[in-house]
């Protein structure tokens, strides 16, 4: 191989034939690599162009001593990662806490007429009106107790964290933050025991039970089990929709607090290969909520 020859600053002209020559005379001036007019680093022969100049890149030691410093924070920066998320997850959980929960001495006349009317939820005599999940006509003086304006978002946080989502805080008593549900679904879904999942094909929301230990209870209000509604759609006018970024972060709090009834392997989804999604190996558990729970940036598309 034919020598080249380079111009090095501070040390003047080195001629230079192979890989190895190069590392010797690296090692022997204790350094790493050159540095060319670039700012780039070459750390072998082939990169060396015949009659450049370089600088000499840091000191050997310099090198090893930051190496030290950085690796052992890389070997704690998963654990900073997980347990940033575990706090964000708890920061914006408003349904664990038993202070979120809105007593019936609390409800909102006028939130409750804002969802019952934007959701079509009254006849046409406004006599009676229906839940959005059992979809059974009920005389609207009975319903006061047994069908609830829900805030998904929980009005006692006065929207606090809504704008994580893109929302701001007035839009806590938006109709669009509500559901129209018999009260013993509403008490589930407060509970985190029931969630809503989006069919993307249907372009609709279903009622999953998440808490199995409930399939068999009768829901408050109903004379109807959990497990009659499993699956059930969530009654929408079209492109009357609640929240779907909210539901979407519920749903994904509610599976993770149920995952013994998830079953990671059985269940598939279109999202399971849409863009941008991770696709580094998990367990099954996380991929099965990932593939039932839509994408944040989708969930969070905009009605017109």
């Amino acid at each position: 191989m034919a020598p080249i020859r380079i111009t090095v600053e501070g040390v003047g002209g080195v001629k230079l034939s192979t890989d190895a020559a190069l590392d010797k005379w690296l090692e022997n001036k204790k350094v790493q690599c050159l540095i060319d007019s670039d700012g780039d680093e070459v750390v072998d022969f082939d990169s060396v162009v015949d009659g450049g100049t370089y600088t000499l890149g840091p000191p050997q030691q310099q090198r090893d001593h930051l190496s030290d410093k950085l690796t052992p924070l890389f070997n704690v920066l998963p654990d900073l990662l997980r347990e940033v998320n575990l706090t964000r997850k708890s920061r914006l959980n408003c349904w664990e806490r038993e202070s979120a929960r809105t007593t019936g001495s609390k409800r909102d006349g006028k939130f409750r007429k804002k969802v019952i009317a934007f959701y079509d939820r009254a006849s046409n005599s406004r006599k009676t009106v229906k839940c959005q999940i059992l979809d059974e006509l009920t005389p609207i003086t009975e319903a006061e107790d047994k069908i609830i304006a829900a805030h998904i978002w929980k009005a006692s946080t006065r929207g606090k964290g809504l704008e994580e989502f893109g929302l701001l805080p007035k839009e806590i008593n938006n109709a669009r933050n509500g559901m129209f549900l018999t009260k013993g679904i509403e008490d589930a879904f407060d509970k985190q025991q029931v969630c809503f999942l989006y069919n993307v094909l249907e372009s609709s929301l279903i009622l999953w039970v998440a808490d199995h230990a409930i399939l068999s209870a009768t829901i408050i209000g109903s004379t109807k089990k959990f497990s009659d509604v499993h699956q059930k759609p969530l009654l929408c006018p079209h492109g009357r929709l609640p929240y779907r970024r909210l539901l979407s972060w519920h749903a994904r709090l509610t599976l993770e607090l149920r995952k013994e009834t998830l079953q990671g392997l059985n269940y598939t989804s279109e999202y399971d290969n849409s863009p941008g999604r991770e696709h580094a190996k998990r367990d099954p558990i996380a991929q099965a909520i990932d593939s039932m729970v839509e994408p944040g940036d989708d969930a969070s598309v905009e009605l017109p």
